[in-house]
């Protein structure tokens, strides 16, 4: 809930200011212009921030811009109790471009499109009375005898409409916020569970089809440079 109240707040508090203040030109950017972003989280599930997304963009006009997003994630978790190291790792990295419209001197709202490309990668080592497991793109767990299997490395493919606003606070300094609709077709990828060396078992990863509406979780910030 406060999340989306964050997002109204701000965005009404870009529409107040530009309409108050008496401003001069030259505050966007401009033809040849790169900007530079990062999206702050500033709700996350531990009640901290954290960054999300890198993004660079290339004014082509003052009304046009490519842009390129990518992020990153790594994790570790090993139990040396229960004698299980599990990592993976992910990228994603989502090329497109953006229309600016006039709004005010500092206020920049824009659509936009782009394609969301993503990959992850999973390994699992564990030992189970005196058994060496290794399991590629998933996790393996034993409930009694039985081993379950989970599905945690996939590929993903997807295009996002887009709409966002800009606001310059000052030269060459600006934050905004962005939400849009989505289209993605994800495929899990396959795990293959070895045992001391040997191949035990191989198991298909579905896919699947899904249309959403997001919103870029937190606050972009950006420099013009």
């Amino acid at each position: 809930m406060r999340k989306p109240l964050f997002l109204f707040a701000f965005l009404s508090l870009f529409v107040f200011t530009s309409y108050a203040q008496n401003t001069t030109d030259g505050f966007k950017p401009t033809a040849g212009d790169y900007t530079t972003e990062v999206n702050l989280n500033l709700f996350n599930n531990n009640g901290g921030f954290s960054l999300n997304q890198i993004r660079l963009r290339h004014f082509t006009s003052p009304t046009t811009a490519l842009r390129l997003g990518f992020s990153g994630s790594f994790n570790s978790n090993k139990d040396e109790r229960l004698q299980n190291n599990f990592k993976s790792f992910g990228l994603s990295i989502n090329p497109g471009f953006e229309k600016h419209f006039a709004g005010t001197t500092r206020l920049s709202p824009y659509l936009g499109a782009e394609l969301a490309l993503s990959t992850s990668f999973a390994k699992q080592e564990l030992t189970r009375r005196f058994v060496n497991y290794e399991v590629k793109n998933g996790q393996m767990s034993f409930d009694g005898n039985s081993q379950n299997i989970s599905y945690d490395a996939y590929s993903q493919i997807g295009v996002n409409a887009l709409a966002g606003v800009d606001y310059y606070f000052a030269k060459r300094f600006y934050a905004g916020i962005e939400l849009g609709y989505g289209f993605y077709y994800t495929k899990a990828k396959d795990v293959e569970v070895k045992q001391s060396g040997n191949t035990i078992l191989t198991a298909k990863g579905e896919s699947n089809i899904n249309i959403n509406p997001f919103v870029n979780n937190g606050l972009r910030v950006g420099i013009i440079f």
